[in-house]
């Protein structure tokens, strides 16, 4: 069960699937949750290149105000169903500061 909260992966990546969604989140692109979901995830590394990442467990109250803070993406404008998880492509300003910080 993945709770709520942010993965930023940052060698390695993951396709998660929920019903018939297929979500991809690597380097460049972070999964987000917004509610408790059951998720399958196939796991793609190496020895050469190894799953690594951080995960950011928040309450729904502080996800909302960072994504305000992090701005819209178009790709990630929610269907009118929402399903309470998504991925998105991580800006290269913002994708640059996590680099310096664990790489």
């Amino acid at each position: 069960m993945y709770q709520p909260g942010i993965i930023f992966l940052f060698s390695g990546h993951k396709i998660g699937y929920i019903n018939k969604r297929k979500f991809r989140y690597d380097a460049n692109e972070y999964l987000l949750l917004t509610v408790p979901l059951p998720f399958e995830c196939e796991t793609w590394a190496t020895p050469e290149v190894p799953l690594a990442g951080i995960r950011l467990d928040i309450d729904v109250l502080q996800l909302q105000e960072l994504l305000m803070d992090i701005g819209e993406d178009e790709r990630f404008q929610l269907p009118m169903a929402a399903s309470g998880i998504n991925s998105a492509r991580c800006r290269t300003r913002f994708y640059a500061r996590w680099k310096d910080c664990w790489m």
